[in-house]
C-alpha cells in the first residue's frame, strides 16, 4: 500500500483495533517505554493497514482475548498480532516484502525472461520463503505445463470448444501474471521517477 491508501488503512487500525483495545485498558508490554510502545503501535497501524474493519474488529476479539501478563491485560507482540490477523485475512502480495522484493531481484528479472514469473509470484505468495535450486527447476517445469495448457485452451477457445473451468483457469493465470507483472513495473517507474 501506498500514499492514501496506506494513511487511511493506518487510520482504521487506530479507529477500529488500536484506540479502542486502549480504550478497554490494554497496556503496553512490559519492559516497553512509552516510545518503545507508540512505534509499537505505528508499526502495527502500517502492517495492519490492508485490512478491512469488519476482520480488524474480529481481531481486536482475538487480540483482547489472548492479553499477554499476569492480569491478562498487555499487548500480545506484534509478531502474534500479525499471524492473527493473516488467519483472518491474508495482505495482498504487493504488500509483502519478500514477493515485492524478490520479484523485482535479478532472480526475479531471470524468472520474467524465461517465462516462469507466474509461477514464481504463486511459491513466493503461498510459502512465505526464497525458493532453493530444487523448487526453481520444480517452477519451471510447474510453467511448461502452464504454457501447454494455456495453448490447448487458447486454441479450444478460438474454435469455439473451450471448456468453462479452463476458461476460469485461464483468466486467473492471466490476472496473476499482471499482477507480478505490475509489482515489477513499479519499480521500474519509481527508478525512471528518480533518475
Amino acid at each position: 500500500m501506498e500514499g492514501e491508501a496506506l494513511k487511511l488503512g493506518k487510520e482504521r487500525v487506530r479507529d477500529v483495533l488500536i484506540r479502542p483495545l486502549a480504550g478497554r485498558g490494554m497496556v503496553r508490554g512490559a519492559g516497553l517505554t512509552v516510545a518503545q510502545h507508540e512505534a509499537a503501535m505505528e508499526g502495527l497501524a502500517a502492517r495492519l493497514a490492508y485490512m478491512t474493519a469488519p476482520n480488524l474488529r474480529a481481531l481486536a476479539e482475538v487480540v483482547e482475548a489472548n492479553g499477554a501478563g499476569k492480569a491478562r491485560n498487555r499487548w500480545p507482540s506484534e509478531l502474534l498480532i500479525c499471524q492473527w490477523a493473516r488467519r483472518l485475512q491474508e495482505p495482498p502480495a504487493s504488500d509483502s516484502q519478500l514477493v515485492t522484493t524478490y520479484l523485482r531481484s535479478a532472480a526475479g528479472r531471470r524468472a520474467r525472461a524465461e517465462g516462469w514469473l507466474v509461477e514464481l509470484y504463486l511459491y513466493l505468495k503461498k510459502m512465505g520463503r526464497p525458493p532453493n535450486d530444487y523448487v526453481i527447476r520444480e517452477l519451471k517445469l510447474e510453467a511448461d505445463r502452464a504454457m501447454r495448457r494455456r495453448a490447448r485452451v487458447q486454441e479450444a477457445a478460438r474454435f469455439g470448444g473451450m471448456d468453462a473451468a479452463d476458461g476460469r483457469w485461464l483468466d486467473w493465470w492471466f490476472a496473476a501474471e499482471a499482477r507480478a507483472l505490475a509489482i515489477m513495473d513499479a519499480q521500474d517507474r519509481a527508478e525512471g521517477e528518480a533518475a
